[in-house]
């Protein structure tokens, strides 16, 4: 890939804080990479390493942006305004899309009813990362147009790090565009082996609540709210990251009346797409449930919504198998979790349990090996 300023076909834009080894091993796949020439922008949030030294040293055409202070994934916003792309690729500094990523994603562009394309995230055991939603990219790997990315505002630097993806894709569907993934393009990304943190847990809870009481009104913002906390809940206790919890709990009056100081009303067509239960509610309209018997492999983040759609069209869920945040024996909104190794006696329908393309992905690989069959839904 030409490395150029001077009419690139798109720009990737990279923000970083202090992982100069990790930014320049991310920079050499991307310079190496066979594509349309292409402008690399990174964003230094701050460093005190020596991130600058280390990105002249790559290629002297990288444009490197020195931020005083680290504004997170947001910092994003500050490489589009200096990119000259007419498509904006966004990267982190630990992803780098497969080869034939980056023209899928065009591709996908060329179409203008398309805002957003996004695209699956890999990670180096094989598996895909599960989050964004059927709606929303992952911030690691997704493409648009400047003029779209310009016309909706950029994104919303509240959030700082995460949920970002979310408000952005929101306000495109609500501005009449398609959010849409190219699951031809393949983003690899290879995040810390360190695991998750109390920064990942508080930011995630807090920025979920702006998000609700920004976009939903106020019962489905509490009702959003409520689930946010109880599965965060759950996962920082199972990974000791009870701090982060804490601290977004203290947060959480500041966020709501932050989203409700920046409410945006989503157009019924956004709403219909924004909406987890709304999209439950078209994956199980969808299903041909055989013996009206179903069941749920895994418990993602949608799951309560997918049995209350079942519930709402008459459907019996007799379980979720799941071996993650809840452990057998206990319930799901009223639903009895058991072990993954039960499956095997489930003759009835079995769904995934949640809805994003990467958590399908994965269950789908799960079920094989359990030698069972996903329905469609």
């Amino acid at each position: 890939m030409n490395i150029s300023i001077l009419n690139p076909a798109l720009s990737f834009i990279i923000p970083t804080h202090n992982r100069a080894a990790r930014l320049v091993t991310t920079l050499s796949r991307l310079v190496a990479l066979p594509g349309p020439d292409a402008e690399i922008v990174v964003v230094d949030n701050g460093s005190s390493d020596d991130t600058v030294d280390a990105v002249h040293a790559v290629d002297s055409a990288i444009t490197l942006i020195t931020l005083p202070e680290n504004k997170g994934a947001v910092a994003r916003n500050d490489g589009a305004r200096a990119a000259h792309g007419r498509i904006l690729f966004m990267l982190d500094d630990d992803s780098c899309p497969a080869p034939g990523a980056v023209e899928r994603a065009l591709a996908c562009l060329e179409d203008h009813r398309v805002g957003l394309a996004g695209c699956l995230v890999r990670l180096a055991d094989g598996t895909y990362e599960e989050g964004g939603a059927p709606y929303v990219p992952i911030g690691c790997g997704m493409a648009l147009r400047r003029e779209t990315f310009e016309k909706l505002g950029g994104f919303c630097e509240i959030y700082e790090t995460y949920v970002e993806e979310y408000d952005l894709a929101f306000r495109a569907l609500s501005d009449g565009y398609d959010v849409v993934y190219e699951e031809g393009a393949v983003v690899h990304h290879e995040p810390s082996r360190d695991g998750p943190t109390d920064f990942l847990v508080r930011q995630l809870a807090r920025n979920n609540i702006y998000l609700a009481h920004k976009f939903f009104d106020e019962k489905d913002a509490e009702r959003f709210s409520s689930w946010v906390l109880e599965r965060y809940g759950r996962f920082a206790r199972r990974q000791g990251l009870t701090k982060g919890f804490d601290e977004a709990v203290v947060a959480l009056e500041e966020m709501r009346t932050k989203g409700l100081r920046d409410r945006f009303v989503l157009s019924d067509r956004a709403m219909a797409y924004a909406a987890p239960w709304n999209v439950a509610a078209r994956a199980i309209d969808a299903l041909e449930a055989g013996n009206g018997r179903i069941a749920f492999l895994r418990a993602g983040k949608e799951i309560i919504y997918l049995i209350e759609a079942a519930r709402q069209r008459g459907m019996h869920v007799e379980a979720v198998y799941d071996e993650g945040l809840w452990s057998p024996g206990e319930e799901i909104a009223g639903v009895t979790v058991r072990s993954l190794d039960d499956v095997a006696s489930f003759d009835g329908c079995l769904l995934c349990g949640g809805l994003t393309p990467g958590f399908k992905r994965n269950t789908q690989a799960l079920a094989a090996r359990l030698g069972k069959v996903l329905g469609d839904g």
